[in-house]
């Protein structure tokens, strides 16, 4: 898993193009190639959160895999590669097996 902690519009300082499919943080497909830093691999674990002081802005996966809003609705495939912003009142929390894709579920508050 891969994670950046400044998404943006326009390209910076030490960014790279990162494809965004939500841009508005939603389930609604709303493409936008924009730019990542300060960018971080994620092998176990967990990173920021509520309370944390780290804003997690968006993620994705060396392979294809699914995101799902707590709200409901079934899960959305994302390509590999494909990134999933996170709004500012949402938390993702996203697991693997050993035999599926990785599953991330969305909560919005």
């Amino acid at each position: 898993m891969y994670f950046t902690l400044n998404l943006q519009k326009g390209a910076g300082e030490d960014t790279i193009e990162c494809s965004v499919w939500n841009w508005q943080g939603g389930m609604i497909p709303d493409h936008e190639d924009a730019h990542c830093s300060d960018n971080h691999t994620l092998k176990s674990g967990s990173y920021g959160g509520w309370g944390s002081g780290k804003d997690v802005d968006a993620f994705t996966f060396k392979e294809p895999y699914l995101v799902k809003h707590l709200a409901g609705g079934l899960p959305k495939v994302v390509g590999e590669g494909e990134w999933t912003k996170i709004s500012n009142l949402s938390h993702a929390v996203c697991g693997d097996g050993p035999s599926s894709p990785p599953l991330c579920v969305v909560n919005a508050w």
